[in-house]
């Protein structure tokens, strides 16, 4: 029996359901146009790659300001807890003790860091994506989980570490982002049409 694909990174129309490069670097630079704690929530996810549900599951203490690194409750799996460890931006980790700071959460809480649904938590990263102009792709949190993979296959994160940090239980799930973003790949591509 073969492996039946979970997902596509293209919908019906044949649109994009990830953000290309410039993209990615136009939402980012517009999450700092919104309200502190949309900011915060939006880079989140953009940054680890976390369903939303997930990150809604988070605490000052699900983060290791030693190691630059979260643990995320991996929340699609049939067990409970289990976590894996995603490696953030060192930036956005200092934006996020401050931010944590004037919240009054201290990493010995376990306080949930975000106290809105999820329906909420989307409508934020819809408001980012309209700010940043970006009408090209379905805009919506899963939107930015799909983006994290094809990021970190273009800088070269080896396959095996993108599915741990997806929170993938086959492989074959994650191989699907090959498909669409690998510099290697396109790399390759490339010599094709070099001159001789």
């Amino acid at each position: 029996m073969g492996y039946k694909s979970e997902f596509s990174l293209i919908d019906k129309q044949g649109r994009r359901k990830y953000l290309n490069r410039c993209e990615r670097i136009q939402f980012i630079e517009s999450a700092f146009c919104v309200d502190e704690k949309e900011k915060m929530f939006c880079l989140f996810l953009i940054y680890s790659g976390a369903r939303i549900s997930e990150a809604l599951n988070l605490s000052p203490n699900s983060f290791d300001f030693e190691t630059d690194a979260v643990y995320i409750n991996t929340l699609k799996k049939r067990r409970e807890n289990v976590f894996r460890y995603v490696y953030l931006p060192e930036d956005y980790l200092r934006q996020l003790q401050k931010y944590f700071t004037r919240m009054g959460l201290s990493n010995n809480n376990n306080d949930l860091i975000w106290s809105f649904c999820r329906q909420t938590g989307d409508r934020y990263v819809k408001k980012v994506m309209k700010n940043a102009k970006i009408n090209t792709v379905k805009t919506s949190a899963i939107t930015l989980r799909h983006t994290f993979a094809i990021h970190a296959l273009e800088s070269n994160i080896p396959i095996t570490m993108l599915k741990d940090f997806m929170g993938h239980s086959s492989i074959m799930t994650t191989i699907i982002y090959s498909q669409f973003g690998s510099s290697e790949k396109r790399r390759i591509s490339k010599k094709m049409w070099d001159k001789d």
